[in-house]
């Protein structure tokens, strides 16, 4: 997932699933890397119309590596804070 265009569409689709209040399941095994921006784009985005609880509470990580995972929680921690464009 390198470009933002592809968190746009992660985004919605994201959005889809969670609409009924379902917790969301993201499997991250098969992704290699990912950019800032779309994780930014795709998660941090998200993180930030649903809230810090809800956001922690409804979208589950499994697979991917630390590095993986770690750069999305940096993101949604900065876009939670405000510093996210």
């Amino acid at each position: 997932l390198l470009a933002r265009e592809a968190g746009v569409a992660v985004r919605a689709e994201l959005a889809t699933l969670l609409a009924d209040g379902s917790i969301v399941e993201v499997d991250l095994a098969e992704i290699e890397d990912i950019t800032p921006s779309v994780a930014d784009e795709c998660f941090g985005k998200l993180a930030a119309r649903l809230g810090d609880t809800s956001y922690h509470k409804r979208i589950v990580f499994v697979g991917g590596t630390s590095l993986l995972t770690r750069l999305i929680d940096f993101v949604v921690a900065n876009r939670l804070k405000g510093h996210g464009a």
